[in-house]
């Protein structure tokens, strides 16, 4: 297994294990899409590389990663 594979694990685990604290902070044992968008924004934006692009369109990890969630349809 590659370095990044192995380091994409990891950070997987980890926000799933925040994202179980944050259901527990709500007095429930499960995880709802909602625990995963409230913490997307603190734990994502280190990942974020943007382009010059996205940079010269004051665009910044924060608002990438807004763009994100608001797009992605949860079933």
């Amino acid at each position: 297994q590659s370095r990044s594979s192995a380091a994409s694990d990891v950070y997987k685990r980890q926000l799933i294990a925040w994202a179980k604290v944050s259901a527990l902070m709500d007095n429930r044992t499960f995880v709802i899409p909602e625990d995963i968008k409230d913490i997307a924004l603190d734990t994502l934006s280190h990942r974020i590389v943007l382009t010059y692009a996205a940079i010269a369109d004051d665009i910044n990890d924060r608002d990438l990663i807004k763009m994100i969630i608001d797009n992605v349809k949860v079933v």
